[in-house]
């Protein structure tokens, strides 16, 4: 009987969130202007990490929580930068919908949207615009020369000792 309890309550739960997210999504989408991303688009999924730049794993974005707060998308979103010397600085912040946050040297993330749980799970995906800082290169360049670490192919300059 507990368990019965407990699944309908599971249940009730994913359904109220679910139905809030749809209607958030929906009020953004019809009601709100929001700027247009000239970057990237990354939508987040759940333990799962995003490498910023192509071949270069040692710079990710993710999320580790996203729900709807009094009808407003809100997410966790993280840069981090593996270990290793001379190491610049991560990201950790909680964006509302239409909210940005920088990291210096890397760029803009804005929170433009949320995608609705599916497919039995329990969470949205948040939905980031990643806009490049023009020093991001450079920076991600002298990181892998500090750290012994291999950067682009096509980069010549990161390959010499």
């Amino acid at each position: 009987m507990k368990q019965l309890i407990r699944h309908a309550a599971a249940l009730i739960s994913t359904a109220v969130l679910a139905a809030s997210l749809s209607g958030a999504c929906a009020g953004r989408e019809q009601g709100q202007k929001m700027e247009q991303c000239t970057g990237r688009i990354y939508t987040l999924r759940t333990a799962i990490l995003y490498p910023l730049i192509d071949s270069f794993p040692y710079l990710r974005v993710y999320s580790t929580d996203a729900q709807v707060v009094d009808g407003t998308p809100e997410a966790e979103v993280r840069v981090e930068w593996d270990g290793g010397v001379n190491r610049p600085a991560n990201l950790n912040e909680t964006l509302k919908l239409g909210e940005s946050a920088t990291l210096e040297k890397v760029g803009t993330f804005t929170l433009i949207g949320m995608e609705p749980p599916a497919h039995g799970k329990r969470w949205p995906d948040p939905v980031v615009c990643f806009e490049q800082d023009p020093q991001l290169m450079d920076t991600a360049r002298q990181y892998a020369a500090d750290n012994n670490l291999y950067f682009r192919p096509d980069d010549e300059e990161a390959r010499q000792p």
